[in-house]
């Protein structure tokens, strides 16, 4: 099975093989940012404008529960390997952590100072990764010791920063202009 997130805020379902439209989802109120299958296929998480995740029985296309603590948009959702979590990223900076049987918001991440575009769980599901905007990567402790918290950040440099160019050729003057704002240097002689 193949699912789809539609801007017409519906989600298809699709036979892999023979193409076959199986059902559409309905239930968000806005585009569809992201969808991803529970480890076992039975289960499927959307994320929309709407702010909301939901959870569907993909078998009869059953909404189980909608999960509401975003402020902005969804980015992505993703299940945990074992598929006792879910997680959540959006435009509002947050991570959320929910819990898959229950329907419930186990913890909200926050550490990020723009949106965050992207989360991914470890393989034995005790830590998650979000990468922002903001050029970070967070890693965070999601065991019930660990309570959500932020093990480690880990922050991007940006390409040119610290790049002498120095007798550079090849390059306009526009261009130099444009990598010493982006933070490489020219030393004057």
């Amino acid at each position: 099975m193949l699912a789809s997130g539609c801007w017409d805020s519906q989600i298809g379902l699709w036979h892999t093989h023979s193409g076959e439209l199986l059902r559409f989802l309905q239930g968000h109120s806005e585009p569809i940012e992201c969808v991803a299958f529970h480890p076992s296929g039975d289960l499927l998480a959307s994320g929309s404008w709407d702010r909301s995740v939901r959870v569907w029985n993909v078998h009869t296309g059953q909404m189980l529960y909608s999960l509401e603590a975003h402020t902005n948009a969804l980015e992505m959702v993703t299940f945990s390997p074992d598929g006792r979590l879910l997680a959540s990223c959006a435009c509002d900076h947050l991570v959320c952590v929910w819990d898959v049987q229950a329907g419930q918001l186990l913890y909200t991440l926050q550490g990020h100072t723009s949106w965050v575009r992207c989360i991914a769980f470890s393989l034995d599901g005790t830590q998650l990764a979000s990468g922002s905007d903001d050029g970070t990567v967070k890693l965070w402790d999601v065991t019930p010791t660990g309570a959500g918290s932020c093990r480690q950040t880990i922050a991007m440099e940006d390409p040119y920063t610290g790049m002498n160019i120095t007798g550079a050729t090849g390059i306009t003057a526009a261009l130099k202009q444009e990598l010493k704002a982006l933070g490489a240097f020219e030393q004057i002689e």
